[in-house]
């Protein structure tokens, strides 16, 4: 029985790994930034999808119960650039955000392609090539995550 689920989970792994290249094409760019002092860490996240990014940051302390609230300060960038022509779409927001956030980075901003003249008229991104950078800083302790995410959109409208 041992050897069947071994070779079950082979045979998976295999499967899996050889789907994953073609699998991962089809998605648009994530990453996060971490940074951490003692048991405080603040995370900054962008996750990008057909027409729109979330750019958010949130902070974690396993010493502090999830009932603390902390002030965060998240600055989010989004350029654009294609053929000579750049746009630059800035935002900025203080506020309360409390401990263990479920679903990770959670405060911060949605753009939307369309409203910022970055959509084709199917409201997905415009080709070109776009930075996505978000800074999160823990107000108290001056403790700051940065992530900047690059991507290259070569989808036509």
């Amino acid at each position: 029985m041992r050897t069947k689920l071994i070779s079950l989970a082979a045979v998976v792994g295999v499967a899996a790994l050889a789907a994953g290249p073609a699998a991962a094409s089809s998605h648009e760019p994530f990453g996060f930034g971490n940074a951490e002092r003692g048991p405080l860490r603040v995370v900054s996240g962008v996750f990008v999808a057909s027409g729109t990014v979330d750019l958010r940051g949130v902070w974690l302390d396993d010493t502090v119960g999830c009932d603390q609230w902390r002030s965060l300060r998240v600055n989010a960038l989004v350029d654009y650039s294609r053929g000579g022509v750049t746009k630059r779409v800035s935002k900025g927001r203080v506020g309360a955000v409390r401990n263990c956030a479920e679903g990770g980075p959670n405060f911060g901003f949605t753009v939307k392609a369309r409203p910022n003249g970055l959509a084709c008229p199917n409201g997905k991104w415009k080709p070109g090539f776009y930075t996505f950078v978000v800074r999160t800083t823990h107000r108290a302790s001056g403790l700051r995550a940065l992530i900047s995410l690059a991507w290259s959109n070569t989808v036509t409208c």
